[in-house]
């Protein structure tokens, strides 16, 4: 089972156990995220895709870090770094309108 879910204008594929790294999440780690904004859900041959989202789905994630990005010394003043987060997705139950589950996969695609 797989979803791909978009979170801070990104979109990351996302399945059971998977960890990956997003745009800073409100919370301190440990503390468990819904990301409501699910836009395709599929298992198996049976994919589900939202109009823009899949209504009654969402996907729960548990913080597991949060972390800065490598300062840019580009053009700017003062240097600038990147807040992110990383999240692990929580295994998913059998496939239900009450879909969840947690994110976890250092992979995310724009």
């Amino acid at each position: 089972m797989y979803a791909v879910v978009t979170t801070g204008g990104r979109q990351y594929r996302v399945s059971p156990g998977d960890t990956i790294d997003v745009e800073k999440l409100t919370g301190a780690v440990g503390d468990t995220v819904a990301l409501t904004n699910v836009q395709l859900v599929g298992q198996g041959a049976e994919v589900t895709i939202g109009a823009p989202a899949v209504a009654g789905v969402r996907v729960e994630a548990q913080i597991t870090a949060q972390k800065r990005g490598k300062k840019n010394h580009y053009l700017q003043a003062p240097a600038a770094q990147r807040l992110s987060s990383q999240a692990r997705a929580s295994p998913i139950p059998d496939f239900a309108e009450d879909f969840s589950y947690s994110l976890p996969r250092a992979e995310h695609r724009a």
